[in-house]
């Protein structure tokens, strides 16, 4: 069987592995996952009302946990997350002999960690800085190859980006959005990974979990192959999403190669065109800031 991989490609893959398992070790991740076993696990029938009312929820709990086993305060305003909780009442059967358990099942109210504010949480992804060439040709590379919209948005024009979400695609409306005001390699990562869901998740039925892990293993190999290093802020985000199991890491890893090669082969052309046509008309992009869409100077 002819091996069709790249170097480049197989590196970044090895590369993933190798980054996770440092993360994992890493003392700061480990505080990381202490500070998740204090949230409550939601069903998947919540989980569905948590993600229809905040796109972008990552932990939700209730307004007193927040202030008590949090330190933090819901801000003023904000809109409670509606979610159902069971409850239970024991009852004796009409000629009293029997007892029986009635469930029932109440609307409460939630919020997300964006609604708050207050004591810091452990943080093990950090944000990528700089605006390198290789980002700006990756960004307009990717936007020319996307088959839904690319939307550039003010964190204040979008909900989901004014609560801290840089980017994200919407299945409903089959477009990508992503905040302007990212530096180019933040930009150009973030844009990978939701290129990456629009082509994989749009009826997609695995967890939130698995499709995370994909989106961001191509973000990675993506970037990679084009020369922009991710794995500060890629290798923890994995990492959130698949510490329990290593097994299940490498078999995604597995199934994304060959989506990887496939998207670089569809990219690789567009973005030396872009790059060979921008440093002839444009030669000192570097200094100056990246322009997030053909219509924007």
């Amino acid at each position: 069987m002819i091996n069709i991989y790249s170097n480049a490609e197989k590196a970044a893959f090895a590369a993933i592995e190798e980054g996770i398992a440092k993360v994992n070790s890493s003392e700061n991740f480990k505080n990381y996952l202490r500070f998740l076993t204090k949230f409550h696990q939601y069903s998947l029938h919540n989980t569905m009302l948590i993600l229809r009312q905040c796109p972008h929820a990552s932990y939700i709990a209730g307004y007193k946990t927040w202030q008590n086993t949090f330190k933090r305060q819901v801000l003023k305003g904000e809109k409670a997350i509606k979610i159902l909780a069971p409850y239970y009442l024991r009852k004796l059967s009409d000629d009293g002999k029997d007892e029986y358990v009635l469930t029932y099942f109440k609307t409460v109210n939630v919020f997300d960690i964006s609604q708050t504010v207050g004591d810091e949480i452990p943080r093990v992804v950090k944000e990528l800085n700089g605006n390198s060439f290789e980002a700006q040709i990756l960004v307009k590379t990717l936007e020319a190859c996307a088959d839904v919209p690319v939307v550039f948005k003010e964190a204040h024009e979008d909900p989901a980006l004014l609560s801290g979400a840089r980017g994200y695609f919407s299945t409903a409306e089959e477009m990508i959005v992503l905040n302007k005001r990212l530096g180019a390699d933040q930009m150009a990562k973030t844009l990978c990974h939701e290129f990456a869901h629009s082509i994989l998740h749009r009826h997609s039925q695995k967890s939130r979990a698995v499709k995370e892990i994909e989106a961001e293993a191509l973000a990675f190999v993506i970037c990679h192959y084009f020369h922009l290093d991710t794995g500060d802020y890629s290798f923890p985000y994995i990492a959130t999403y698949a510490h329990e199991n290593q097994e299940v890491i490498k078999a995604i890893l597995l199934d994304m190669q060959a989506v990887a090669h496939e998207i670089i082969e569809l990219l690789r052309p567009v973005y030396y065109a872009k790059s060979v046509l921008t440093k002839s008309t444009c030669p000192n992009i570097l200094t100056g800031k990246l322009s997030t869409s053909e219509g924007e100077k």
